[in-house]
């Protein structure tokens, strides 16, 4: 296993050691990620970025041995890190390693991968230390936001009646699957909007005297309504009348009768989105929802005690709880998590969630968009969709492409 002068520049600079082949590289990454010391801690991603370069190069040179002690020493360093390693070595491959690495390498590996395994049976996970797996699109996205655990108790397929409701979210997947082939009825609500809207668009469509929706709903086999949660603020008028923030903002004659601001309960939340779903179900039993939360901020707040980003932020945080207590008494309903991919998992992805396309800090950049589409056919249409979409964008099959906003 030897190694070119380059590549020890390259351990120098990530690391502070010298190494002259593969074996020695790989050593002092196993005894520094064994001993947990200082120095790991504080460098997950360059022993990662080090693994990942003397796999690379141990595949290249076609030489089995270095690629099975790379792969067992960058398992190893997952596993150190609170997750269980995709490709994980079996007994066979670890017995080969056993005389260069020694039993007691090989029961503290054993031991660990049972026990995480163990831990992740039971609903157990961790938040990523190692940045540099975010450069896997995909797979980040698959392990860090839906989970080991995440699928819909239900499918959809060419014969389903889509029902769009909500914001950004609701709009976005209605144009998109629309392309894709499935009829769409989108009822599209200000982005502003509280949960308050959704039953109140439901009955809109019901008690219409000339509901063409009305009927396509009742008679549709398959069904699914995408709900996405706005907004969570309402004010409460010196009249005792209570109505949503957004509908004031540009009423100055109403805003100076604002009396009091709060942020919906998330069991009213809950009860909102079920009322309306309920609706729909009593004119065709067979309706399923996915809900989601819009990942736009708020635009105004009345609350001038707190600045628009922890009112935004607290809003959000109603809705969410709103939305999880929904979907998890009711297997008719799933979560999508729009808002997560695009809060919490684009920044760590290196992906510019706002702003990219037009310079307004409340749209939601195009190439994430997309993403998040995409995620959706994965998870509630298959596959074999996803895969045909993703070359028809990309060209190819490469989800990488989609880290910058150049995809159409």
């Amino acid at each position: 296993m030897t190694i070119d002068p380059q590549f020890v520049d390259f351990l120098s600079s990530r690391l502070d050691v010298q190494a002259s082949s593969l074996g020695e590289a790989i050593d002092f990454a196993v005894r520094e990620i064994q001993s947990g010391s200082d120095a790991l801690t504080g460098n997950y991603n360059g022993y990662w970025l080090l693994l990942d370069q003397v796999l690379a190069r141990a595949i290249d040179g076609k030489d089995g041995e270095a690629e099975r002690y790379a792969r067992f020493a960058r398992s190893l360093l997952l596993l150190a890190t609170g997750m269980v390693p995709q490709d994980e070595l079996g007994p066979a491959e670890l017995a080969a390693l056993a005389p260069r690495i020694g039993p007691e390498l090989v029961g503290l590996y054993q031991r660990q991968a049972k026990r995480l395994a163990s831990a992740g049976a039971l609903g157990l996970s961790y938040y990523p230390r190692i940045h540099a797996l975010f450069a896997d699109l995909e797979a980040s996205l698959e392990h860090f936001v839906f989970g080991q655990r995440y699928s819909p108790s239900f499918q959809l397929g060419k014969d389903t009646l889509l029902v769009t409701m909500g914001s950004c979210f609701a709009e976005n997947i209605a144009r998109f699957l629309a392309s894709f082939g499935f009829t769409v009825r989108n009822f599209a609500s200000p982005e502003e909007a509280s949960p308050q809207t959704f039953p109140r668009l439901v009955a809109n469509i019901l008690d219409h005297p000339d509901s063409t929706a009305r009927d396509l709903i009742r008679d549709s086999a398959s069904l699914c309504v995408v709900f996405t949660a706005g907004v969570g603020e309402r004010v409460r008028l010196r009249s005792g009348e209570v109505v949503d923030a957004s509908i004031l903002k540009d009423n100055p004659a109403r805003m100076r009768a604002v009396e009091a601001v709060e942020i919906y309960p998330p069991e009213t939340i809950a009860a909102s989105i079920r009322e309306g779903f309920n609706a729909l179900r009593s004119l065709n039993p067979r309706a399923t929802m996915v809900c989601t939360v819009s990942p736009v901020p708020l635009e105004a707040s009345f609350a001038n005690t707190q600045g628009i980003l922890v009112r935004s932020a607290y809003s959000k945080a109603a809705l969410l709880q709103g939305v999880q207590q929904v979907c998890a008494g009711d297997p008719a309903i799933s979560y999508f998590p729009s808002y997560e991919i695009v809060k919490e998992w684009a920044p760590l992805a290196g992906i510019k969630a706002f702003a990219a396309d037009d310079g307004s800090p409340r749209h939601v950049s195009r190439n994430l968009v997309l993403i998040i589409c995409l995620m959706f056919l994965k998870h509630f249409v298959g596959a074999a969709a996803y895969q045909k979409v993703l070359e028809e964008k990309t060209g190819g099959a490469d989800f990488s492409r989609l880290r910058q906003a150049v995809v159409q």
